[in-house]
């Protein structure tokens, strides 16, 4: 009987703790989903007010700069990007060398797979599970 009771407990402390987990990962992922579809601009501005508390005239001073900031910053991450996609690019011409023939073929499969994963994990838009059902059409009048 005791051993019964014991087992009735972990079960149910079991289940707590999975639910707890479950429920509290469903929620982080929500907010950081809802977060993510901000623009950077609007997620930088919302951090730095809500750490600062400006007042009214330092609001719209600290706009100006982080207007500024954030064009530079995105400028950079262009940049960035687009050396990145140079520097991948050269890859299999500097691997050649090196590579037996079957070798090189095999290299540059796995780049074609994963340039076009890359392409089709960065569309735009919400994930399709957030994305609302198109509206019904209008009634057909006669």
């Amino acid at each position: 009987m005791r051993s019964k009771t014991i087992l009735m407990v972990l079960f149910i402390f079991l289940m707590g703790l999975l639910t707890g987990w479950m429920s509290s990962r469903m929620v982080a992922r929500h907010f950081f989903e809802k977060e993510a579809r901000k623009p950077l601009k609007e997620r930088v501005e919302n951090h730095v007010m809500r750490t600062v508390k400006p007042s009214p005239e330092q609001e719209k001073r600290i706009k100006v700069v982080l207007d500024e900031f954030i064009e530079t910053h995105q400028e950079m991450r262009r940049r960035h990007r687009q050396e990145m996609m140079q520097s991948m690019k050269r890859l299999p011409q500097l691997l050649e060398p090196e590579l037996e023939p079957k070798q090189f073929e095999e290299l540059k499969t796995e780049m074609e797979k994963l340039k076009r994963f890359r392409k089709g994990k960065r569309k735009g838009g919400p994930p399709p599970h957030l994305v609302p059902p198109p509206p019904p059409p209008p009634p057909m009048e006669e």
